[in-house]
Protein backbone atom coordinates (compact mmCIF):
# COMPACT_ATOMS: atom_id res chain seq x y z
CA UNK A 1 0.00 0.00 0.00
CA UNK A 2 3.32 2.36 0.58
CA UNK A 3 4.26 1.96 -2.42
CA UNK A 4 0.98 2.85 -4.19
CA UNK A 5 0.59 5.94 -2.40
CA UNK A 6 4.48 6.82 -3.32
CA UNK A 7 3.75 5.86 -6.56
CA UNK A 8 0.51 7.69 -7.03
CA UNK A 9 2.16 10.80 -5.83
CA UNK A 10 5.29 10.75 -7.72
CA UNK A 11 3.01 10.50 -10.40
CA UNK A 12 0.81 13.55 -9.38
CA UNK A 13 3.59 15.93 -8.99
CA UNK A 14 4.21 15.53 -12.40
CA UNK A 15 0.80 16.79 -13.45
CA UNK A 16 0.77 19.95 -14.81
CA UNK A 17 -3.17 20.18 -13.65
CA UNK A 18 -4.46 20.28 -10.02
CA UNK A 19 -4.84 16.81 -8.83
CA UNK A 20 -5.68 15.71 -4.56
CA UNK A 21 -6.65 13.40 -2.49
CA UNK A 22 -10.19 14.11 0.38
CA UNK A 23 -10.32 11.42 3.18
CA UNK A 24 -13.40 9.98 3.93
CA UNK A 25 -14.27 12.01 6.45
CA UNK A 26 -13.90 15.27 4.29
CA UNK A 27 -10.23 16.18 5.00
CA UNK A 28 -7.37 17.27 2.42
CA UNK A 29 -5.11 14.51 3.01
CA UNK A 30 -2.26 15.25 -0.13
CA UNK A 31 -2.72 17.84 -2.95
CA UNK A 32 -0.09 18.34 -5.94
CA UNK A 33 2.37 21.15 -6.49
CA UNK A 34 -0.47 22.48 -8.52
CA UNK A 35 -2.77 21.89 -6.74
CA UNK A 36 -1.11 24.22 -3.71
CA UNK A 37 -0.03 26.95 -6.20
CA UNK A 38 -3.97 26.97 -7.38
CA UNK A 39 -5.75 27.20 -4.12
CA UNK A 40 -3.01 27.27 -1.19
CA UNK A 41 -5.32 24.91 0.88
CA UNK A 42 -2.95 22.76 3.19
CA UNK A 43 -3.17 18.85 4.18
CA UNK A 44 -5.30 19.11 7.33
CA UNK A 45 -7.73 21.60 6.47
CA UNK A 46 -11.62 20.58 6.07
CA UNK A 47 -11.69 20.24 2.25
CA UNK A 48 -15.24 21.60 1.47
CA UNK A 49 -15.32 24.62 4.15
CA UNK A 50 -11.96 25.96 2.88
CA UNK A 51 -12.74 24.83 -0.78
CA UNK A 52 -15.71 26.12 -1.74
CA UNK A 53 -15.22 29.59 -0.53
CA UNK A 54 -12.51 29.96 -3.87
CA UNK A 55 -15.73 29.01 -6.24
CA UNK A 56 -17.82 31.72 -8.38
CA UNK A 57 -20.43 32.92 -5.97
CA UNK A 58 -22.49 31.55 -9.26
CA UNK A 59 -21.06 28.38 -9.08
CA UNK A 60 -21.12 27.15 -5.17
CA UNK A 61 -24.26 26.02 -4.45
CA UNK A 62 -24.39 23.85 -7.52
CA UNK A 63 -20.71 22.62 -5.90
CA UNK A 64 -21.75 21.92 -2.79
CA UNK A 65 -24.77 19.80 -3.67
CA UNK A 66 -22.81 18.07 -6.34
CA UNK A 67 -20.00 17.26 -3.58
CA UNK A 68 -22.94 16.19 -0.98
CA UNK A 69 -24.64 14.18 -3.42
CA UNK A 70 -21.13 12.37 -4.89
CA UNK A 71 -20.21 11.84 -0.96
CA UNK A 72 -23.83 9.86 0.02
CA UNK A 73 -24.30 8.26 -3.13
CA UNK A 74 -20.59 6.88 -3.30
CA UNK A 75 -20.52 7.79 -7.16
CA UNK A 76 -18.10 9.65 -9.32
CA UNK A 77 -19.52 13.49 -10.68
CA UNK A 78 -17.98 15.67 -13.40
CA UNK A 79 -18.46 19.35 -13.56
CA UNK A 80 -17.71 22.69 -14.94
CA UNK A 81 -16.90 25.44 -12.18
CA UNK A 82 -14.66 28.59 -11.48
CA UNK A 83 -12.07 28.24 -8.70
CA UNK A 84 -10.39 31.48 -8.00
CA UNK A 85 -6.45 31.62 -8.46
CA UNK A 86 -4.59 32.07 -4.81
CA UNK A 87 -1.86 34.06 -6.28
CA UNK A 88 -3.81 36.59 -8.41
CA UNK A 89 -7.10 36.17 -7.54
CA UNK A 90 -8.45 35.11 -11.13
CA UNK A 91 -10.97 32.69 -11.84
CA UNK A 92 -9.84 29.65 -13.48
CA UNK A 93 -12.82 27.97 -15.51
CA UNK A 94 -12.54 23.78 -15.06
CA UNK A 95 -13.76 20.95 -15.24
CA UNK A 96 -13.77 18.90 -12.37
CA UNK A 97 -13.25 15.28 -11.68
CA UNK A 98 -13.82 12.98 -8.77
CA UNK A 99 -13.37 9.48 -8.48
CA UNK A 100 -14.41 7.65 -5.02
CA UNK A 101 -11.36 4.98 -3.61
CA UNK A 102 -13.09 1.97 -1.77
CA UNK A 103 -11.58 -0.80 0.48
CA UNK A 104 -12.22 -4.32 0.25
CA UNK A 105 -15.88 -3.59 1.96
CA UNK A 106 -16.67 -1.44 -0.45
CA UNK A 107 -16.40 1.74 2.16
CA UNK A 108 -15.29 4.57 0.84
CA UNK A 109 -11.96 5.51 2.08
CA UNK A 110 -11.20 8.73 0.34
CA UNK A 111 -11.39 10.69 -3.10
CA UNK A 112 -9.15 11.25 -5.90
CA UNK A 113 -10.29 14.75 -7.75
CA UNK A 114 -8.36 16.17 -10.77
CA UNK A 115 -9.27 19.40 -12.47
CA UNK A 116 -8.48 19.82 -16.40
CA UNK A 117 -8.88 23.21 -17.89
CA UNK A 118 -11.62 23.87 -20.59
CA UNK A 119 -10.74 25.02 -23.85
CA UNK A 120 -12.30 28.23 -23.57
CA UNK A 121 -10.11 28.85 -20.71
CA UNK A 122 -7.28 27.47 -22.57
CA UNK A 123 -8.04 29.42 -25.72
CA UNK A 124 -7.66 32.79 -22.94
CA UNK A 125 -4.94 31.43 -21.43
CA UNK A 126 -3.02 31.47 -24.90
CA UNK A 127 -4.42 34.74 -25.83
CA UNK A 128 -3.24 35.95 -22.57
CA UNK A 129 0.61 34.70 -23.32
CA UNK A 130 0.76 36.45 -26.62
CA UNK A 131 -0.39 39.33 -25.68
CA UNK A 132 2.19 39.22 -22.68
CA UNK A 133 4.94 38.22 -25.44
CA UNK A 134 3.92 41.09 -27.52
CA UNK A 135 4.30 43.44 -24.76
CA UNK A 136 7.61 42.07 -23.46
CA UNK A 137 8.70 42.45 -27.29
CA UNK A 138 7.34 45.52 -27.31
CA UNK A 139 9.55 46.97 -24.30
CA UNK A 140 12.73 45.09 -25.64
CA UNK A 141 12.39 46.96 -28.75
CA UNK A 142 12.45 50.58 -27.27
CA UNK A 143 14.97 49.51 -24.97
CA UNK A 144 17.18 48.77 -27.77
CA UNK A 145 16.03 51.48 -29.95
CA UNK A 146 17.54 53.67 -27.19
CA UNK A 147 20.44 51.84 -26.85
CA UNK A 148 22.13 52.71 -29.71
CA UNK A 149 22.23 56.67 -29.27
CA UNK A 150 24.63 56.76 -26.46
CA UNK A 151 26.56 54.47 -28.63
CA UNK A 152 27.45 57.18 -31.16
CA UNK A 153 29.47 59.85 -28.70
CA UNK A 154 31.40 56.93 -27.11
CA UNK A 155 32.33 56.19 -30.74
CA UNK A 156 33.51 60.06 -31.12
CA UNK A 157 34.79 60.41 -27.93
CA UNK A 158 37.24 56.85 -28.34
CA UNK A 159 38.33 58.52 -32.06
CA UNK A 160 39.08 62.19 -30.19
CA UNK A 161 41.48 59.75 -28.38
CA UNK A 162 43.34 57.76 -30.97
CA UNK A 163 44.34 61.06 -32.59
CA UNK A 164 44.60 64.05 -29.92
CA UNK A 165 45.30 61.05 -26.49
CA UNK A 166 48.78 63.21 -25.60
CA UNK A 167 46.50 66.24 -25.09
CA UNK A 168 44.99 66.74 -21.39
CA UNK A 169 42.17 68.54 -21.98
CA UNK A 170 40.98 66.48 -24.97
CA UNK A 171 41.49 63.01 -22.81
CA UNK A 172 39.78 64.59 -19.74
CA UNK A 173 36.66 66.04 -22.04
CA UNK A 174 36.79 62.79 -23.89
CA UNK A 175 36.79 60.94 -20.83
CA UNK A 176 33.68 62.76 -19.62
CA UNK A 177 31.57 62.24 -22.36
CA UNK A 178 31.93 58.79 -21.86
CA UNK A 179 30.79 58.61 -18.45
CA UNK A 180 27.84 60.52 -19.44
CA UNK A 181 27.21 58.17 -22.38
CA UNK A 182 27.49 55.10 -19.95
CA UNK A 183 25.32 56.34 -17.22
CA UNK A 184 22.77 56.32 -20.06
CA UNK A 185 23.28 53.26 -21.02
CA UNK A 186 22.68 51.94 -17.54
CA UNK A 187 19.82 53.25 -17.22
CA UNK A 188 18.79 51.81 -20.72
CA UNK A 189 20.18 48.14 -19.47
CA UNK A 190 17.83 48.60 -16.47
CA UNK A 191 14.66 49.54 -18.44
CA UNK A 192 15.89 46.09 -20.10
CA UNK A 193 16.05 43.86 -16.91
CA UNK A 194 12.92 45.44 -15.75
CA UNK A 195 10.55 44.24 -19.09
CA UNK A 196 11.85 40.99 -17.59
CA UNK A 197 9.24 41.47 -14.44
CA UNK A 198 5.67 40.23 -15.04
CA UNK A 199 4.43 43.98 -13.75
CA UNK A 200 6.31 45.97 -16.23
CA UNK A 201 4.11 48.08 -18.11
CA UNK A 202 5.11 51.22 -18.84
CA UNK A 203 8.70 52.95 -18.55
CA UNK A 204 8.55 54.72 -15.24
CA UNK A 205 10.33 58.09 -14.69
CA UNK A 206 12.31 59.84 -11.39
CA UNK A 207 11.51 63.29 -11.15
CA UNK A 208 13.16 65.85 -9.17
CA UNK A 209 13.94 69.50 -10.13
CA UNK A 210 16.01 69.60 -13.71
CA UNK A 211 16.79 72.59 -15.51
CA UNK A 212 16.30 71.95 -19.61
CA UNK A 213 18.93 73.79 -20.40
CA UNK A 214 21.49 71.33 -19.45
CA UNK A 215 19.03 68.36 -20.45
CA UNK A 216 19.50 70.05 -24.12
CA UNK A 217 22.96 70.37 -23.55
CA UNK A 218 23.55 66.59 -23.29
CA UNK A 219 21.01 65.46 -25.90
CA UNK A 220 23.22 67.92 -28.25
CA UNK A 221 26.24 66.27 -27.11
CA UNK A 222 25.13 62.98 -27.44
CA UNK A 223 23.80 63.53 -31.41
CA UNK A 224 26.96 65.45 -32.05
CA UNK A 225 28.85 62.98 -33.91
CA UNK A 226 26.07 62.17 -36.06
CA UNK A 227 25.71 66.25 -37.04
CA UNK A 228 29.14 66.74 -37.73
CA UNK A 229 29.13 63.46 -39.88
CA UNK A 230 26.05 64.99 -41.96
CA UNK A 231 27.80 68.19 -42.24
CA UNK A 232 24.20 70.01 -40.99
CA UNK A 233 24.39 73.59 -39.84
CA UNK A 234 23.13 73.40 -35.69
CA UNK A 235 21.64 76.99 -34.83
CA UNK A 236 20.84 76.49 -30.76
CA UNK A 237 19.16 79.33 -28.71
CA UNK A 238 18.04 79.07 -25.30
CA UNK A 239 16.52 81.39 -22.68
CA UNK A 240 19.06 82.78 -20.46
CA UNK A 241 17.66 82.21 -17.22
CA UNK A 242 17.42 78.46 -15.10
CA UNK A 243 14.07 76.45 -17.13
CA UNK A 244 13.75 74.44 -13.86
CA UNK A 245 11.04 71.86 -14.47
CA UNK A 246 10.33 69.13 -11.85
CA UNK A 247 11.38 65.82 -14.43
CA UNK A 248 13.54 63.21 -15.44
CA UNK A 249 16.80 64.73 -16.90
CA UNK A 250 17.29 61.18 -18.02
CA UNK A 251 14.26 60.36 -20.19
CA UNK A 252 13.94 63.73 -21.57
CA UNK A 253 17.49 63.63 -22.91
CA UNK A 254 16.26 60.87 -24.32
CA UNK A 255 13.21 62.66 -25.60
CA UNK A 256 15.61 65.27 -27.46
CA UNK A 257 18.00 62.99 -28.46
CA UNK A 258 15.53 60.99 -30.36
CA UNK A 259 13.90 64.24 -32.29
CA UNK A 260 17.55 65.61 -32.97
CA UNK A 261 18.15 62.29 -34.37
CA UNK A 262 15.85 62.36 -36.17
CA UNK A 263 15.96 65.77 -37.47
CA UNK A 264 19.44 64.77 -38.84
CA UNK A 265 18.61 61.38 -40.41
CA UNK A 266 15.99 62.87 -41.99
CA UNK A 267 17.69 65.82 -43.49
CA UNK A 268 19.94 65.72 -46.22
CA UNK A 269 23.98 66.54 -46.06
CA UNK A 270 24.77 70.05 -45.68
CA UNK A 271 20.81 70.56 -44.10
CA UNK A 272 20.02 73.04 -41.09
CA UNK A 273 18.68 71.96 -37.51
CA UNK A 274 17.65 74.98 -35.76
CA UNK A 275 16.78 74.06 -31.64
CA UNK A 276 15.18 76.78 -29.48
CA UNK A 277 14.13 76.88 -25.46
CA UNK A 278 12.14 79.87 -24.53
CA UNK A 279 9.70 80.37 -21.65
CA UNK A 280 5.75 80.56 -22.98
CA UNK A 281 3.55 81.22 -20.29
CA UNK A 282 3.29 78.97 -17.07
CA UNK A 283 5.09 76.49 -19.44
CA UNK A 284 9.11 75.57 -21.31
CA UNK A 285 8.77 75.29 -25.10
CA UNK A 286 11.78 73.56 -27.08
CA UNK A 287 11.52 73.12 -30.99
CA UNK A 288 13.58 71.24 -32.91
CA UNK A 289 13.22 72.43 -36.59
CA UNK A 290 15.00 71.44 -39.88
CA UNK A 291 15.29 71.43 -43.55
CA UNK A 292 14.97 67.69 -44.66
CA UNK A 293 12.39 65.68 -45.95
CA UNK A 294 9.59 66.46 -44.35
CA UNK A 295 5.82 64.30 -43.24
CA UNK A 296 3.57 63.77 -45.84
CA UNK A 297 0.03 65.19 -44.73
CA UNK A 298 -1.90 61.54 -44.34
CA UNK A 299 1.10 60.57 -41.99
CA UNK A 300 1.17 63.64 -39.36
CA UNK A 301 -1.72 61.78 -38.02
CA UNK A 302 0.34 58.45 -36.93
CA UNK A 303 3.69 59.94 -36.38
CA UNK A 304 4.04 59.19 -32.99
CA UNK A 305 2.31 55.52 -33.51
CA UNK A 306 4.85 52.59 -32.52
CA UNK A 307 6.59 51.11 -35.36
CA UNK A 308 5.27 53.75 -38.13
CA UNK A 309 7.66 54.39 -40.52
CA UNK A 310 8.44 57.30 -43.47
CA UNK A 311 8.38 55.42 -47.02
CA UNK A 312 10.65 57.44 -47.96
CA UNK A 313 13.09 57.93 -45.11
CA UNK A 314 16.41 57.13 -45.02
CA UNK A 315 17.89 54.64 -42.81
CA UNK A 316 16.37 51.95 -40.35
CA UNK A 317 14.94 51.09 -37.34
CA UNK A 318 12.02 49.65 -35.73
CA UNK A 319 9.72 53.20 -35.78
CA UNK A 320 9.73 53.46 -32.37
CA UNK A 321 11.77 56.13 -31.54
CA UNK A 322 8.72 58.82 -31.74
CA UNK A 323 6.40 56.33 -29.92
CA UNK A 324 8.82 56.34 -26.94
CA UNK A 325 9.29 60.24 -26.64
CA UNK A 326 5.76 60.86 -26.25
CA UNK A 327 5.29 58.15 -23.94
CA UNK A 328 8.09 59.47 -21.87
CA UNK A 329 6.63 63.18 -22.50
CA UNK A 330 3.23 62.62 -21.45
CA UNK A 331 4.63 61.50 -17.70
CA UNK A 332 5.89 64.51 -17.21
CA UNK A 333 2.04 65.89 -18.17
CA UNK A 334 3.91 67.51 -21.60
CA UNK A 335 2.96 67.43 -24.93
CA UNK A 336 4.69 66.96 -27.70
CA UNK A 337 3.09 67.74 -31.38
CA UNK A 338 4.78 67.46 -35.29
CA UNK A 339 4.25 69.74 -37.95
CA UNK A 340 5.43 70.35 -42.14
CA UNK A 341 4.50 72.28 -44.60
CA UNK A 342 4.72 68.86 -46.65
CA UNK A 343 7.30 66.90 -48.32
CA UNK A 344 10.61 68.46 -48.80
CA UNK A 345 9.62 71.44 -47.09
CA UNK A 346 10.71 69.80 -43.99
CA UNK A 347 9.14 69.81 -40.37
CA UNK A 348 9.15 70.74 -36.74
CA UNK A 349 8.57 69.56 -33.27
CA UNK A 350 7.46 71.26 -29.78
CA UNK A 351 7.98 69.88 -26.61
CA UNK A 352 5.62 71.36 -24.42
CA UNK A 353 6.44 70.69 -20.23
CA UNK A 354 5.15 72.88 -17.60
CA UNK A 355 7.72 75.28 -15.19
CA UNK A 356 8.34 73.69 -11.44
CA UNK A 357 5.38 75.32 -10.19
CA UNK A 358 6.58 76.19 -6.55
CA UNK A 359 9.82 77.15 -5.07
CA UNK A 360 9.51 73.72 -3.13
CA UNK A 361 10.66 72.30 -6.65
CA UNK A 362 13.68 74.04 -7.15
Amino acid sequence: MYESEQCFQRLARVVAEPVWVVSANGHLVYGNPRWHALTAIAEGQSFPTAYVVLMHPDDRQHWALTWQHAVRTRTPYAIERRVRCAPNGAYLCQIERAQPVTDARGDVVEWVVTATTTQEESEHLIAALRHSLVCKNEALNKVAHEMRSPLMPIAYAVKLLERRGSDPGCVENACALIGRQVAQLTRLVEDLLDSGRPEHRRLTVHKEPTDLRRVLAAALETVQPIILAQGHRLTTAAVADAAVIHGDSGRLTQVLVNLLVNAAKFTRPGGCITVSLERSGPDFVTKVRDTGIGIPGDMLPRVFDAYVRLEHGVGTGLGLGLALALEIVQLHDGTLTASSEGVGKGSEFVLTLPAASSRSEY
